[in-house]
């Protein structure tokens, strides 16, 4: 069999060879004629004890970004007014299946229909919730196929609980004919390190051997001897980037002409991070606090907050963690603590605007922070900044609370306080902010500057640019104000992870960035590289 080669999109980086599986669940058969009311009311509320026993077991084995994930279901999957609608339609003479399919098809058409990328992730969890619950009522789950050893699975789609069911162990990779680089599966798969390419259109093959490069977007069906070399050598390279991690340089990381470079990880959530990771990096650049305040009923109390971020800086040994406070709203709606019927949530009441319009919110964060600082080098970040007010509201604040902390007998250190740069209006007139450090967040501040959603997706898509000129001389303008005040200077968005515009954010002369634990090593390899006149990304 020839050789075939298949495009789609990257969804979670790295290459895999390995036997090919393809799953093709079957297609549900047509709901069941209705029984009685009354019988199809008692069998829908005992698929949804079914499932939702089955979503605890994923949630209590696996980590908190599935958890988080699933919680989703969970929450729905108990919401009155969800039950009710399908009381209703079973109360028209509909079958607990049939029911089942109308509410929440029409509640994934809703959620799909949003500009929103959160919500446009949001229906297809509402897609897997229909159709766990479909097999339960209608003949049992489906199971995963088994999986040989280093296994690419191919597959039209992937819910998060399809995925979370899967081998991890014999897993290499997932190629998928739909999907999106912003789902929850991609997620997922970005997290376990599982390469994933996404958007192949429809494949039908008999062939038994694959090879999937996750950075490009390929696919390859029987690949030829040639093309599994390249991709072996590829394979070969990101090993030795990662090995990087198990004995990381005694002087850091530094370019090939000895400037060192400071590179920290991004923290989404503690639990899933590898001690190598925490070991190898320059300490965290980002805690996204927000894991703590999703999927609950109400906000962390201080001194449940306190105790994760003491135990995170202890768990860094003396290196320094640079907490975001909470960044609610925009992609990142919270319940009860967001607002819920804003027009365009990203660019209303979120960040830190959120936090000084909700003080009583901002300051249990900030006095557990401050209690959590005696414990280590810990940095206090602000998302979201617009103004300098913002920054000296929170100031005084600040030196509210420790005159507080003080006279309680918790004499708290002063910790350093910087903000993110990813309001155009602030990265334009950054010298007007008493920062002790300026963090650029590009994610935002590409998405702002260039007036294209940041998750990558749609018409516009190819806008998203962060090499874009504008982009560049922007960023060279917020270099040259830190050089010029003293004030460092460090990015934490995905541009640091990617090698070619790492490459050119060395060339402006960053020196500081924060990166995905999944990218450290590829970050400190290509840190490595520069100035050698082999800067370039590999092949």
């Amino acid at each position: 069999m020839a050789e075939r080669r298949i495009g789609g999109r990257p969804a979670s980086p790295g290459v895999a060879i390995g036997p090919l599986v393809v799953w093709r669940p079957p297609r549900r058969p047509h709901p069941s004629a209705p029984g009685t009311e009354g019988g199809e009311r008692e069998r829908f509320e005992a698929a949804c004890e079914t499932v939702g026993g089955d979503l605890l077991l994923l949630v209590g084995k696996d980590d908190r970004l599935a958890a988080e994930i699933l919680d989703f279901q969970r929450e729905f999957l108990t919401d009155p007014e969800f039950r009710g609608a399908v009381r209703e339609a079973i109360g028209r003479g509909h079958s607990a299946a049939a029911a089942v399919r109308e509410v929440l098809d029409g509640h994934a058409a809703a959620f799909r229909a949003e500009e929103d990328a959160y919500f446009r992730a949001r229906s297809e969890d509402l897609v897997d919730l229909r159709d766990q619950l479909l097999a339960a009522l209608e003949g049992g789950a489906e199971r995963p196929p088994p999986l040989p050893e280093g296994a690419v699975l191919l597959a039209h789609e992937l819910t998060p609980s399809r995925f979370l069911a899967l081998d991890r162990e014999r897993l290499g990779a997932v190629a998928l004919e739909t999907g999106s680089p912003s789902s929850h599966v991609a997620m997922l798969a970005r997290a376990r390190g599982v390469p994933l390419i996404v958007e192949l259109g429809p494949v039908e093959t008999e062939a038994r051997l694959a090879a999937l490069d996750g950075e490009r977007g390929e696919l390859f069906l029987e690949p030829e001897r040639e093309t599994l070399r390249r991709l072996e050598r590829r394979r070969n390279r990101i090993a030795a980037e990662r090995a990087i991690l198990r004995t990381p340089p005694p002087d850091g990381f530094r370019t090939a002409d000895g400037s060192r470079v400071e590179i920290r990880i991004n923290v989404d959530d503690p639990a899933a991070l590898e001690e190598d990771v925490v070991r190898a990096s320059d300490g965290a650049g980002l805690v996204r606090t927000e894991f703590l305040f999703a999927g609950r009923a109400s906000p962390p109390e201080e001194e449940q907050q306190y105790r994760v971020y003491r135990d995170l800086l202890l768990r860094f040994a003396g290196k320094p963690v640079r907490f975001r406070t909470l960044d609610a709203g925009g992609d990142k709606p919270i319940a009860g603590i967001t607002a819920t019927r804003e027009a365009n949530p990203f660019l209303g009441l979120r960040g830190i605007r959120l936090g000084l319009a909700n003080p009583r919110l901002l300051e249990t964060q900030l006095r557990a922070l401050l209690r959590a600082a005696r414990h280590g080098p810990l940095e206090i970040m602000l998302p979201m900044v617009t103004l300098p007010a913002e920054l000296e509201e929170v100031r005084r604040m600040i030196a509210r609370l420790r005159e507080m902390l003080a006279g309680a007998g918790e004499a708290a250190p002063q910790p350093p306080l910087g903000i993110m740069v990813e309001v155009p209006a602030a990265a334009l007139t950054l010298d007007r902010f008493a920062a002790d450090f300026f963090s650029i967040g590009s994610n935002d501040l590409v998405q702002y500057l260039m007036a294209a959603a940041r998750d990558g997706s749609g018409p516009v898509a190819e806008l998203l640019d962060p090499l874009h000129p504008a982009v560049l001389r922007l960023l060279g303008e917020i270099l040259e104000v830190g050089r010029r005040r003293g004030v460092p200077v460090s990015l934490c968005g995905e541009m640091a992870g990617d090698p070619a515009a790492l490459e050119r954010l060395l060339a402006l002369g960053l020196r500081s960035v924060s990166v995905a634990p999944a990218a450290l090593a590829r970050a400190a390899a290509t840190v490595g590289r520069f100035g050698t006149g082999a800067d370039a990304a590999q092949p």
